[in-house]
């Protein structure tokens, strides 16, 4: 199969990923999130260590990645980056993911409190291909 047809069929494909769940990055991905009402969640990412998630490595993405913005709207007059890639989410939304170097990504709720996670459990969330 070409690459073209492989491409094409990526965009056309998501997977389901489960909150907490690593999942192997290739390129640029569109995160949709759908469901109902605020939730907060965090998306992370990491290098890879032997074919795996680097556990220690896990950091909340940017405002960089975010492929809606330029990237040098978001770095302030200090030269630090303000804002997460996502974090507040009411309804649906679908998010650019500007690959850099990270191997793979993550959704893990804001925080650990059980209203949070309820919130962040609500919602469907799956990875395509940008």
């Amino acid at each position: 199969m070409s690459g073209l047809w492989q491409r094409l069929l990526g965009r056309l494909s998501r997977q389901r990923l489960a909150l907490g769940e690593a999942q192997r990055l290739n390129g640029d991905v569109v995160l949709s999130f759908r469901g109902h009402g605020p939730a907060q969640f965090r998306v992370q990412h990491t290098s890879d260590h032997h074919g795996k998630p680097y556990e220690f490595g896990w950091c909340d993405v940017s405002a960089l990645s975010d492929a809606r913005f330029d990237p040098l709207s978001v770095v302030d007059h200090e030269h630090i980056v303000r804002g997460l890639f996502v974090d507040r989410i009411n309804g649906n939304r679908d998010a650019l993911y500007r690959h850099y170097k990270a191997a793979w990504l993550r959704v893990i709720p804001f925080d650990d409190s059980a209203e949070v996670r309820r919130a962040c459990a609500a919602y469907a969330i799956s990875l395509r291909l940008a």
